[in-house]
């Protein structure tokens, strides 16, 4: 599942709902977990955001240039996932896991 962009229910950062948005899945450990990062369309210029579009697809399409959010990060279960739309680049998929290497440490 590594690399693939689906429809997940983002939680809000309070917990208190949450909202089908686009992620990116960054690791699958196996059984049900997942570590995913939210993507938007919101254009950011800060140090947590990597932008992309179809032209950085292997397969599949997001129809708006979109941002990679490398500060909103979480774990879920595959089984909430909705649809399957995209898969990313390896090398816009290595910039992402640069990123929040740099932004962990």
């Amino acid at each position: 599942m590594r690399k693939k962009i689906v429809i997940f229910p983002f939680p809000c950062t309070d917990f208190s709902d949450s909202k089908k948005r686009p992620c990116l899945v960054l690791k699958d450990y196996g059984r049900e977990d997942l570590l995913l990062a939210l993507i938007t369309t919101r254009k950011r210029k800060d140090e947590y955001s990597v932008d992309f579009s179809d032209n950085n697809l292997e397969s599949g399409r997001i129809f708006h240039e979109s941002v990679i959010r490398t500060n909103r990060l979480f774990t879920g279960s595959k089984n909430y996932i909705t649809k399957e739309i995209a898969v990313l680049s390896n090398e816009k998929f290595e910039e992402v896991i640069n990123l929040i290497h740099k932004t962990i440490i």
